[in-house]
């Protein structure tokens, strides 16, 4: 149980306690002139006569015989109701000496640990002033050393005291904490080791992942470039055959206009013969030259087809030549390149069995 908890119970009790010894003041009163009587009584009787007789010895009897049946019933009906506040009380009380007698065993305890860590304090704190001292003069060694081999011989102490100091340095540091840093020095050296290794590994798979990717870029740059000369040529022979195509186009226009302009003076030339010669035979060479003169007028685009298919024909000729040539330098450099892409392999391989 909690203290307050006990104390409100306290508290309740002493209440009780209270308004039950006002409720009841005539039966303590009683009880007591009971009681005072009682042993007034019984001193005034022994004081009166040190030896009662038979008769006063009854008569006192016979007084008590007449109190007792009413004094014993009020006296158990006024302690009746404290006896359950009495065992409640001891029940608290006992309560009360088990709790402290927990308290005092984990204060004992905790005594007891806070004494452990505080040695554990002092040790660690020994230890670390101790390592502390090791090092200093650890560095106070390293650094008369370095001196040491820096300084001219006639600088540097005389009488070999020097050289008993840094004797008294190396006597104190602990041979088994020198030994625990080289331990450590020579796992760390191995753990550096083992990374440079593995970084050497990757640093070559990368470097032959590279060339690799330098050599696919050189083939497409090849074929970029072989693309865009390509490209160049048929620029330029459509330029060309785009120039043909309109002198062609002018000639053609320029004989056009002299057919038209013979046809027209041809026309005239038959009209007038036509006039002035009106017989049935003059007819037939006129028939002949209008045959002849459309056959003309429909060869000249047939011969303009013809020009161009020949052309055409040319220039897929050279298209085909100019396609074998790179096709030709495209594998050649694909040769070179696997073969530098296995001798680099190989040399490797060498290296890494190496």
């Amino acid at each position: 149980m909690n203290l307050s908890a006990i104390v409100r119970s306290l508290r309740k009790s002493l209440g009780l306690e209270a308004s039950a010894s006002k409720q009841y003041p005539g039966k303590d009163e009683q009880s007591s002139t009971y009681s005072s009587g009682t042993s007034t009584s019984t001193p005034s009787s022994i004081a009166s006569s040190p030896f009662a007789s038979d008769d006063e010895y009854e008569n006192t009897l016979e007084e008590d015989s007449d109190r007792l049946p009413i004094s014993v019933p009020q006296l158990n009906q006024s302690r009746h109701p404290y006896k359950e506040m009495i065992q409640q009380i001891l029940y608290q009380v006992s309560e009360l000496e088990h709790t402290f007698y927990e308290d005092q065993q984990q204060e004992f305890k905790l005594r007891m640990a806070l004494e452990r860590q505080s040695d554990r304090i002092q040790e660690l704190h020994f230890s670390l002033d101790t390592e502390k001292q090791r090092n200093s003069r650890l560095v106070q060694l390293l650094r008369g050393i370095d001196s040491s081999g820096e300084s001219e011989p006639d600088e540097r102490m005389p009488g070999g005291s020097h050289v008993q100091s840094i004797g008294g340095i190396f006597e104190s540091i602990s041979p088994l904490l020198m030994q625990q840093r080289y331990d450590e020095l020579s796992v760390s050296h191995r753990q550096s080791r083992r990374q440079l290794a593995k970084k050497e590994k990757a640093h070559r798979l990368l470097k032959c992942e590279t060339e690799e990717l330098q050599a696919k870029y050189d083939h497409l740059f090849d074929e970029y470039r072989n693309e865009q000369r390509r490209v160049e040529t048929l620029c330029s022979r459509f330029l060309q055959i785009h120039s043909m195509k309109k002198k062609q186009i002018d000639n053609l226009k320029q004989s056009l206009g002299y057919a038209s302009d013979c046809i027209y003076h041809a026309q005239v030339v038959i009209e007038a013969c036509s006039h002035r010669i009106c017989s049935g035979t003059a007819k037939e060479p006129l028939h002949n030259f209008e045959r002849t003169l459309g056959i003309f007028m429909d060869s000249l685009p047939n011969c303009d087809l013809h020009k161009l298919n020949e052309l055409q024909e040319q220039q897929k000729k050279k298209e085909q030549e100019l396609t074998s040539r790179t096709l030709a330098l495209a594998l050649a450099g694909n040769t070179r390149k696997s073969e530098a892409l296995s001798s680099s392999k190989r040399q490797y391989r060498r290296s890494y069995e190496h």
